[in-house]
């Protein structure tokens, strides 16, 4: 009990390290809003489902951790992600996709990511939504990771990974 200021301190710092990373530096504003399309018309774009933040966080992983992850196409409608890490302790994963650069809600995570002996697995299955980006196979998907130890809640890592082949 006599950590606990000491853990909420480190989270809060933690927290303005993630914000001066995801956005600080190149000065990008974001687009305006589009005009309203009549009913008739289909958009091609939607809503962001979230800031872009959540596409350009990154907080790289100690070289000790040994991280290895890859990210791959399955068939047409599925996303796989493997892995490995040595972290130090238990560890609550969060993972989601990016498409350009932009979260998506198109390819859904199935179950919750996995952390198992050091072995990494997440998988995501396309899913219809009326929200985000509408599902382009051409675009550019990355995965994002993001591990922190618990119970402190403190980020080992945030990495993104380049999701390899296309949907087939």
């Amino acid at each position: 009990m006599r950590n606990r200021p000491r853990a909420h301190l480190l989270l809060v710092a933690s927290v303005v390290v993630l914000l001066l990373a995801a956005c600080g530096g190149n000065g990008d504003t974001a687009p305006a809003p589009a005009s309203p399309t009549p009913l008739s018309q289909t958009p091609t774009t939607r809503a962001p489902v979230a800031p872009l933040v959540y596409c350009q966080a990154t907080i790289a992983p100690d070289p000790s951790l040994n991280l290895e992850l890859s990210a791959k196409w399955k068939g047409k409608d599925r996303i796989i992600a493997e892995g490995s890490a040595n972290l130090p302790g238990s560890a609550r994963l969060q993972a989601w996709i990016c498409q350009d650069g932009q979260m998506t809600l198109a390819l859904r995570l199935e179950g919750k990511p996995e952390l198992k002996n050091g072995k990494i697995k997440a998988e995501w299955k396309r899913a219809d939504t009326d929200v985000g980006p509408v599902f382009d196979p051409d675009a550019r998907f990355e995965m994002v990771l993001n591990a922190q130890s618990e119970p402190s809640w403190m980020p080992y890592f945030i990495v993104r990974i380049p999701v390899e082949g296309r949907p087939q």
